[in-house]
């Protein structure tokens, strides 16, 4: 009987582990198990004073035999031994389910397990052993303090702190929900984790010109679409005449090229005011897409049931733009708007705000 009520225990863990969002919650890409609850029994055999070699066949199971057999030769009965070791898989079983229920501790949790800069699992286990529920929660938006307190978040530039912005727009998403206390949306870690996200320039940077004739003629005929200047339109009209009779020289497109990201948002920037957070898939096919493209695309992306991170779709909807007279149009002011909203939903954990105008 008591084979029989071990074995339905561990069916019923290997099977909320075997969960998508639960295990993901916790756990990376990188890390494979075929039995989800192996890694439980990992997290146990830290604590124990014997250690085996990493590379050896079975570590885990060769940790707990001799585990069992150490205490055993100290006195105590070997189900005795069994039994205390499984409560403690247990415990750490509910105490993964009790972070994974609780909204804010699934999100400081996971933000601080999926950052570039994450903190262990083993030091979360840590502090929640030692202090209350509350003070647990509070220790947690400390860790997170005591990160920022480092890195000048409005200076952060993707082309010299790109850890630092892919931290500060995972997080910015992650508060973003959870500051809003009637909403039971929570961040999808197995999306983020397993889609790759990563950033995404919101206006063009600069690139190299394109070479094909194609890729050329859909690049100024997008821009055709939303260009409301006569002037320029005319412009673009007949240098897209030029583009199909194949007479436009490399190093003239580029010229053309740069007017149309000027026109569209005024230059190219890696300050973290032009970044936000986007799958791989979708980053790799807009990477260097006009604003008003990139907007189109994501609209309709998002119609069509595409997760969308919270903080992108407002950044493309421009809901952080007080002032919106142009749509089609990534500029400083909208820049500022989205610094500002960025540091303001921060707020609970900049210790030292320093409000500078943006790159």
């Amino acid at each position: 009987m008591k084979q029989i009520e071990l074995a339905t225990q561990w069916d019923t863990m290997e099977t909320r582990l075997q969960n998508p969002d639960f295990w993901y919650f916790l756990q990376s890409t990188e890390d494979k198990y075929e039995n989800h609850v192996e890694w439980l029994f990992e997290l146990v055999t830290v604590k124990f004073p014997h250690k085996l070699d990493v590379h050896t066949s079975y570590r885990t199971f060769h940790s707990f035999h001799e585990e069992i057999e150490r205490q055993t030769e100290l006195g105590k009965p070997r189900h005795q031994v069994v039994e205390e070791l499984w409560s403690q898989i247990q415990k750490l079983y509910y105490q993964f389910n009790e972070w994974f229920d609780n909204r804010e501790l699934y999100h400081l949790i996971g933000y601080l397990l999926a950052s570039e800069h994450s903190t262990s699992i083993q030091e979360i286990l840590k502090n929640a052993k030692s202090i209350k529920k509350d003070e647990f929660i509070e220790s947690l938006y400390n860790i997170i303090r005591n990160r920022l307190q480092k890195w000048d978040i409005s200076e952060l530039s993707y082309d010299s702190n790109r850890k630092q912005v892919k931290d500060i727009l995972l997080l910015f998403n992650i508060l973003t929900l959870q500051q809003d206390q009637h909403s039971k949306q929570r961040f999808d870690f197995d999306r983020y984790k397993n889609e790759k996200w990563d950033i995404e320039h919101i206006h063009a940077i600069e690139s190299q010109a394109l070479t094909n004739q194609e890729e050329q003629l859909t690049y100024v005929q997008d821009a055709l679409a939303y260009v409301e200047n006569q002037a320029f339109f005319n412009e673009l009209e007949e240098k897209k005449q030029e583009i199909l009779a194949d007479t436009m020289e490399v190093e003239q497109f580029q010229k053309i090229q740069e007017k149309i990201v000027d026109y569209f948002g005024h230059g190219y920037s890696n300050h973290i005011s032009n970044c936000t957070l986007l799958d791989a898939k979708t980053n790799r096919a807009y990477k260097n897409t006009i604003f008003p493209k990139k907007r189109e695309e994501i609209i309709s992306r998002d119609q069509k049931g595409v997760y969308i991170p919270i903080g992108t779709k407002n950044v493309f909807l421009k809901y952080y733009s007080k002032k919106t007279k142009q749509i089609h149009h990534w500029n400083q002011e909208d820049r500022e708007a989205y610094m500002s909203n960025i540091l303001e939903v921060l707020g609970s954990v900049i210790t030292n705000r320093v409000v500078k105008e943006v790159g």
